[in-house]
């Protein structure tokens, strides 16, 4: 994915809601020496996050972690990743997507960005725009959007 070159060298990465790393994945193959923290909610998204990274870059300085979200995490990240879920059970839903938003927000600094990919017809950006003052599109096509979103 050529969006993927214009990801900012950062230090501390995290990826919420990882599902199987590949977002953390390909930010590795470019920037191998951010330190990455992945988490999700599932643990067998936990154990196939893992899976991938012990197959394929086992050196990594990775934390791959079972918790929901970032809640309770104090720590601030210079650049968060997001592919948000929008099923809970059968139900569409944007709650949870927002929720990721709300916790990002709480773990960034003032030059941190949050990176989201997203299926377009959610709209995210307007819910976005709500919780942040600079939110641009950075690449979209018939079913995907990839949002860069500032403090």
């Amino acid at each position: 994915m050529s969006t993927f070159s214009q990801l900012p060298a950062a230090k501390t990465v995290a990826d919420v809601g990882c599902g199987n790393g590949l977002l953390s994945l390909a930010y590795h193959q470019r920037h191998p020496d951010a330190a990455l923290y992945l988490y999700d909610e599932s643990k067998a998204a936990v154990a196939s996050a893992q899976l991938s990274f012990a197959a394929n870059f086992p050196q990594a300085a990775v934390e791959i972690l079972h918790r929901d979200g970032l809640v309770g995490v104090a720590q601030q990240f210079d650049l968060i990743l997001i592919n948000p879920p929008f099923h809970q059970q059968n139900t569409i839903t944007t709650d949870i997507a927002i929720s990721m938003f709300t916790q990002a927000k709480q773990c960034m600094h003032a030059d941190s960005e949050l990176w989201v990919v997203a299926n377009r017809h959610l709209n995210y950006q307007a819910d976005l725009k709500k919780l942040f003052r600079r939110v641009s599109v950075m690449a979209q096509n018939a079913k995907f959007v990839i949002l860069k979103v500032m403090r």
